[in-house]
């Protein structure tokens, strides 16, 4: 593999990589505001634990 070709790859990797972490960041960020709009709405604790699988740790 040429030298080049060993650049583009990992570029290549690293820009995939970010593209999953930016997908997981979006995803906590949607569920953040799921939680908000739950809780304004009052429901309950195990209620939010058990439609968005987070622990209460986590809001």
């Amino acid at each position: 593999m040429s030298n080049f070709e060993k650049v583009v790859t990992k570029a290549l990797k690293e820009a995939d990589e970010a593209r999953g972490e930016g997908i997981s960041i979006g995803k906590g960020q949607g569920i953040i505001q799921v939680v908000k709009e739950m809780l304004k709405d009052k429901m309950s604790d195990e209620d939010i634990i058990k439609y968005t699988h987070i622990s209460k740790k986590e809001f």
